[in-house]
């Protein structure tokens, strides 16, 4: 019979890697959409979340500084609701920020459809959205461009970044991140 008592104290830091990998699949560009089926999402998040944690725990980088002592004392249940939220903002945030370009690529194929009365279309005839052609024309090229550039890998190194930028737990709202927050607004 195996034994798994070694691999528990591993899980939920493994979990918090999933999250981050989750909210990235929420929005980012050619996963987030709905062409791809949740499972396949949810699988593909799982075996990457498999593949990033060992990537982790290399000696010597700030990642394995944060993570050995939340390894061998665990996580209060109580800390764990925030930490599990912020690791789901990050990933949301990196997914939602690389989905900007294409989507106001988007934003200006429907106003373009708008200006040559494409959208005239919708009010004729409800059910038919004409006026939507040339925004997902320009969608699916921003797309296309984005994967002839190598923007998949270039989004996943980035999220490989965050965890030696912010380590996994590690994320909290200081005074200078209020003051950054309330600077842009």
């Amino acid at each position: 019979m195996v034994n798994l008592d070694s691999l528990i104290p591993h899980l939920p830091v493994w979990m918090l890697v999933l999250f981050r990998l989750t909210g990235l699949f929420m929005y980012a560009p050619l996963f987030g959409g709905l062409v791809i089926p949740a499972r396949v999402k949810i699988f593909l998040a799982a075996g990457l979340s498999f593949c990033i944690y060992p990537m982790l725990l290399t000696p010597g980088t700030a990642s394995a500084d944060h993570l050995v002592p939340v390894i061998n004392e665990g996580l209060s249940l109580w800390s764990l609701a925030s930490v599990i939220s912020a690791e789901l903002g990050i990933g949301l945030i990196i997914g939602y920020g690389s989905s900007l370009p294409l989507i106001a690529l988007q934003w200006a194929g429907r106003s373009i459809s708008q200006q040559l009365g494409l959208g005239i279309a919708e009010v004729f005839n409800p059910g038919e959205e004409q006026g939507r052609m040339l925004s997902q024309l320009f969608f699916l090229l921003a797309l296309a461009g984005f994967v002839s550039l190598n923007g998949h890998l270039i989004l996943f190194s980035t999220l490989i970044e965050t965890f030696q930028n912010i380590p996994l737990g590690g994320f909290g709202v200081d005074q200078h991140a209020i003051n950054l927050i309330v600077g842009l607004l």
